[in-house]
């Protein structure tokens, strides 16, 4: 019987052929070096033409509540029923304006979490996150092609028929799989972190704002800006786990490469509850969907979840019920593989 580390091995390997991993690491490090000196040149030219704070606090205290009032008194049946991002951000704004207020926080000694891919702020919080986000959606693809090809992709080459002429346990060998590509997506994310942080602080310093983050819409709470960072990598990086076991459920069911590719594709750029909530209009369809669950920062900035009524408390049993699936009926489906 194959040992578990010598499928693991094997798998790395495959992922590596023709020094993949080489290739992609350079091109993520300039990809860093370019958005450093990208925001560097944007800092030098725009910094002095941005305006700092968000003017008197109690006038948009007062603003906010008159605009929630007006909205409130103008929603139609549709507004009500179907989710509406105006005015959760009106209250997730008028929670933290008034938070700002209680604690005598002025507006440029703070930010949130929604500017947290904004250029335009020029901090180590912003460019971190602003690094990571797009090597996120770098290696959303990456999964995508490597669980296809490691699976549907040996299936229709004929590798997978000559692997299990020996005595593999295929529950060992799935897992192999799945966990191989995990391993060196969750590693170039953590190094896009190390990375793009220590530029971060090289080229804009170490201090940065406090950043408020916002519950509900009704509660804030402020934290620091590393501490947010390191918040949003591990939600990342669960995004990252819950993927590719969506990834490799979608090719459990397929025998050919290029329909799983575009079934994942498919799922993962389009949320499905939201098109069903918006186009049939009924409130709370797409509650439970998968794509929708899986933005749990969301639930700490001033656009809000997906749906009206979610928090991060639902969002995270949702999420791990759905992954419990993926990988259940993952290995079932894997298991019943005949070649």
């Amino acid at each position: 019987m194959t040992k578990f580390k010598d499928m693991f091995a094997c798998e790395l390997y495959k992922i590596n052929r023709k020094h993949t991993l080489l290739k992609l690491g350079i091109a993520l490090l300039v990809f860093l070096i370019a958005t450093t000196i990208f925001f560097a040149v944007i800092e030098s030219v725009l910094a002095d033409m941005i305006p700092s704070g968000s003017g008197d606090l109690n006038a948009n205290i007062e603003s906010l509540k008159a605009q929630i009032k007006t909205f409130e008194e103008n929603a139609t049946w549709l507004n009500r029923l179907l989710p509406d991002k105006t005015l959760y951000g009106l209250k997730a704004n008028l929670a933290m304006y008034e938070y700002m207020s209680e604690n005598g926080i002025t507006s440029s000694g703070v930010m949130s979490v929604s500017s947290g891919a904004d250029f335009l702020n020029f901090d180590y919080y912003n460019f971190t996150e602003t690094c990571m986000s797009t090597v996120m959606s770098i290696m959303i693809i990456f999964l995508i092609v490597a669980c296809c090809r490691a699976t549907t992709g040996e299936y229709a080459s004929g590798a997978l028929k000559m692997q299990f002429i020996r005595p593999v346990d295929k529950n060992k060998f799935f897992t192999a799989k799945w966990l191989s590509v995990f391993v060196v997506s969750e590693a170039f994310l953590i190094l896009s972190f190390i990375v793009s942080f220590v530029l971060g602080v090289i080229l804009f310093g170490a201090d940065c704002p406090s950043v408020i983050l916002v519950m509900r819409a009704k509660s804030a709470t402020i934290t620091s800006a590393f501490g947010v960072l390191v918040l949003s990598m591990f939600c990342k990086s669960v995004t990252l786990f819950l993927l590719v076991q969506a990834t490799m459920f979608i090719c459990s069911f397929s025998k050919t490469n290029v329909k799983s590719l575009v079934i994942c594709l498919l799922m993962f750029a389009f949320d499905i509850g939201i098109l069903l909530e918006n186009i049939l209009a009924v409130g709370y369809v797409g509650f439970v969907g998968f794509i929708a669950n899986l933005d749990w920062m969301s639930a700490f900035s001033l656009t809000g979840p997906a749906f009206k009524g979610m928090s991060l408390w639902t969002m995270v049993p949702i999420t791990l019920l759905w992954g419990a699936f993926f990988m259940y009926m993952g290995y079932r489906r894997f298991n019943r593989i005949e070649v």
